[in-house]
């Protein structure tokens, strides 16, 4: 929530790599820019993105509200790189 592709790439590269060979992983960004502030930690800065959630709301409840802002749009995103496109 509120991070990127590439962010989680990093953060699950230990795993991706012990995994490479057996599993072949892709990461993607979120459809909509991040709404508001990212993970505490993640300096700021930091382009992220988000799935759906409250815009502006804080990191650890924004993503609760998921039918209300943008559930539809990531399906979309979803179905769409699923199917060989770009979304």
């Amino acid at each position: 929530f509120r991070a990127s592709a590439d962010m989680l790439s990093l953060s699950l590269g230990p795993l991706t790599r012990s995994l490479a060979g057996t599993y072949d992983f892709t990461f993607v960004d979120a459809p909509t820019a991040a709404s508001g502030p990212a993970e505490p930690g993640v300096p700021e800065g930091l382009l992220g993105y988000e799935w759906w959630g409250d815009p502006g709301g804080a990191y650890d409840t924004a993503w609760r509200p998921v039918y209300e802002h943008g559930f539809d749009v990531a399906m979309a995103r979803l179905a769409a790189l699923a199917a060989g496109g770009r979304g």
